[in-house]
């Protein structure tokens, strides 16, 4: 007879998820709190949790210009969230955002998408190859929100996830002219990014 797992031995095998290659970026390690893959079945679920206003950066968390689509992250070095590949992730067809503590800071505090490119870009690359995945549409990001995308022909398969501005115009209309070119870290914000995907079945 097997050995049984106990439940608290099962609730943190769960919470943990299995070992996987989508790391984050170096410079974007002390915002990511975990990636985790879990499957049931054939759905293979991808579950990122982030900290925008981490305190693992001197100075503040992660960085927001007022470029319109720019990436946020932490400065000049590269920021993704990490490669999606359709080994670990399976064939991605739905992602999800969810704001489980309301962003304070960066020049808007509340206006953010995710985006997707081929390379792990910096902070202030961001509309050159990159391509919207959640787009809030103007609405805030604040707590118990969620932003729900269908992706199609396995469009994620070997690209980099990014967290990039919301707003369409480098002057936002949030912020005055004189702070237009400036860069401010978050001081709060938690979200959960989730990917749905599917393993490919064998063979009969």
């Amino acid at each position: 007879m097997g050995k049984r797992l106990g439940r608290k031995r099962l609730y943190s095998l769960e919470k943990k998820g299995q070992s996987n290659t989508n790391t984050p970026s170096n410079s974007m390690t002390g915002a990511i709190g975990h990636t985790k893959v879990s499957r049931d079945g054939n759905l293979i679920t991808t579950e990122i949790t982030i900290d925008l206003g981490s305190s693992k950066y001197p100075g503040g968390g992660l960085i927001q210009c007022a470029t319109a689509n720019a990436i946020i992250g932490t400065g000049a070095l590269g920021s993704s969230l990490g490669q999606i590949t359709t080994a670990v992730n399976g064939i991605v067809t739905e992602a999800e955002l969810i704001c489980v503590e309301s962003p304070v800071g960066g020049v808007t505090g509340s206006d953010i998408d995710v985006s997707y490119g081929t390379g792990s870009q910096g902070l202030y690359s961001a509309s050159a190859g990159m391509t919207s995945l959640i787009a809030a549409g103007g609405e805030n990001v604040v707590i118990g929100k969620n932003f729900v995308a269908d992706i199609d022909d396995n469009a994620l398969a070997n690209k980099y996830l990014y967290l990039t501005n919301g707003f369409a115009t480098s002057t936002h209309p949030h912020l005055p002219a004189t702070d237009q070119g400036n860069a401010t870290a978050f001081s709060a914000g938690k979200l959960v990014l989730r990917l749905y995907g599917y393993a490919v079945p064998d063979d009969l």
